[in-house]
């Protein structure tokens, strides 16, 4: 690919030149992934700069399932789902010098919180760029106000570079246990959603009358949305087992919330797993479908 930078028309605004990075990016990915038998990761090593792949197993499929739920269309939708944030969390596993850290980069916290430092940083390939990080002595980083599996794997490398010298093990210090906590997500109904006669419905499908929802709150006067909690069909039995082990005394860690509002904006949320988030999303849409004469308004 014979591409030069003057190919491109260089703008002095800040988001065009972060964009003709992001495209040179792609090009160098492409170029030195040809130009040698390395095999180089696509999603956390576009430049081709490093050995290893930082990426969590499920990673690799995750812009898949997102094309099968940008694929999902239905009379009925006005906004399709979208990711809003996700959270993500990794081990750098080695203690890191808090002090030599905050002293180097501006904190947004001092250390202030649970013993930990927050920082604003800056990652690449979403709208959005600056995210939060917070990193605890022990080595364990959360980073909130991600958007995408590329802008993980950019903040992954970015927090790892700047933490490099203040690592008090450096050589047992790298990236593991990469995973993450939570994703946001809604779409829009493009009718307006009579709340009652929603709530009604969805009883039919709890689990106790082998439906997936375990739980269904109204209460207009508390909160303004139906509140549920849903199980995917593929956890099922671990749930049944997890009932009989611990009764409601410790929660199900598969469950995912559904928010439910009355302009038809539904938030989907609480999970971790993109192609559970698929799962619900065809099921509400297909609820929907089935009912609208009695949902719309």
């Amino acid at each position: 690919m014979n591409l030069k930078l003057n190919d491109f028309a260089v703008d002095k605004d800040a988001k065009s030149t972060e964009k003709i990075n992001d495209i040179l990016s792609d090009i160098s990915s492409e170029t030195c992934s040809k130009s040698n038998d390395i095999s180089y990761c696509k999603i956390c090593d576009p430049k081709c700069k490093y050995l290893d792949c930082i990426c969590a197993e499920s990673w690799k499929s995750f812009d898949e399932t997102l094309e099968e739920i940008k694929n999902v269309s239905s009379e009925i939708l006005l906004k399709s789902l979208r990711i809003s944030t996700i959270t993500l969390c990794f081990n750098l596993n080695s203690n890191i010098d808090t002090k030599g850290l905050s002293e180097k980069y501006v904190s947004k916290n001092n250390g202030k919180f649970y013993n930990s430092l927050i920082f604003n940083w800056h990652t690449k390939y979403q709208y959005k760029t600056v995210v939060s990080v917070k990193i605890f002595p022990n080595g364990k980083v959360q980073i909130a106000g991600l958007a995408n599996i590329k802008s993980c794997a950019y903040i992954i490398r970015k927090v790892n570079n700047k933490c490099s010298d203040y690592y008090e093990n450096k050589k047992e210090a790298k990236v593991s246990h990469v995973k993450i906590a939570m994703i946001n997500s809604d779409f829009k109904i493009s009718d307006k959603l009579n709340l009652t006669n929603f709530c009604e419905l969805l009883s039919n499908y709890s689990v106790q009358t082998n439906g997936n929802f375990l739980s269904i709150v109204y209460q207009p006067i508390k909160y303004h949305a139906i509140n549920t909690k849903f199980i995917c069909n593929k956890y099922m039995e671990r749930y049944i087992e997890h009932i009989y082990k611990y009764s409601l005394k410790k929660k199900f860690d598969k469950r995912i919330s559904i928010l439910i509002f009355r302009l038809g904006s539904i938030i989907i949320t609480g999970g971790n797993d993109i192609t559970d988030y698929l799962d619900v999303y065809k099921y509400i849409i297909n609820i929907i479908n089935l009912n609208k004469k009695n949902l719309f308004i």
